[in-house]
């Protein structure tokens, strides 16, 4: 019976998390949807950050840190206009590491976790902005998940050009 509780633990939490990347009913608000119901952000502040690197004019490496005892299970990352909230740029999609889901329009817009994450403690993309993306304009708005339940949406991080 014990054995029957544990595999039937196991199979929930594949179903009612999402171990191939955020969907996309996910990119309006940013808030993965595990659960049944689905499971509140934590109120308390992240204990991820993020930093943002220029590779190119116009294309950056966006990293989200953890440590030991918070490593990265799934993210979802979108560049915005910081006015309108508009999505800008794409993602580039890395075999096994980054997954592209399209939001609100968009194509590759949205970049999240192909499968589940395991001892991670640090996760980078590459955003391409467009020529018209105002660059002096952006936000990176990032969601993290440590493990099913826990996770923090909306994290802000701006773009800042020197």
């Amino acid at each position: 019976m014990l054995v029957l509780a544990f595999v039937c633990a196991l199979l929930c939490h594949g179903i009612l998390s999402y171990p191939t990347g955020a969907p996309e009913v996910a990119c309006q608000n940013m808030t993965p949807q595990h659960g049944d119901p689905p499971a509140e952000p934590q109120p308390e502040p992240s204990p991820y950050w993020a930093e943002i690197t220029a590779k190119e004019e116009r294309i950056f490496d966006f990293t989200i840190y953890g440590d030991e005892t918070n490593n990265i299970e799934g993210f979802m990352i979108q560049a915005r206009d910081r006015s309108t909230s508009q999505l800008l740029g794409t993602f580039d999609a890395i075999e096994n590491e980054v997954k592209l889901i399209n939001c609100l329009g968009g194509t590759g817009n949205c970049a999240t976790h192909p499968s589940a994450l395991v001892n991670i403690t640090s996760v980078t993309v590459t955003w391409n902005a467009a020529e018209s993306d105002p660059l002096d304009n952006i936000n990176f708005v990032y969601t993290v998940v440590k493990e099913g339940n826990e996770f923090w949406v909306n994290q802000i991080a701006p773009l800042v050009i020197p």
